[in-house]
């Protein structure tokens, strides 16, 4: 078999496992979405902002 006769079948098949990962990270997408509504806890919220850093200029003043 040469090569010129696999290549389109090699090129089919790249295409369709490409198109069947891109429909299954869609959906994936799509019941993660749902699953999840906002407000659950699904999402990182700080109540109060997280603590600055000091410089060593501010570290040495206090």
């Amino acid at each position: 078999m040469s090569t010129s006769r696999s290549r389109p079948r090699i090129v089919l098949l790249l295409l369709a496992s490409i198109v069947t990962i891109a429909i299954a990270g869609v959906g994936f997408a799509g019941v993660t979405s749902e699953r999840a509504p906002a407000g659950t806890g699904g999402e990182v919220e700080f109540a109060t902002p997280p603590p600055r850093v000091l410089t060593a200029h501010e570290h040495a003043r206090q």
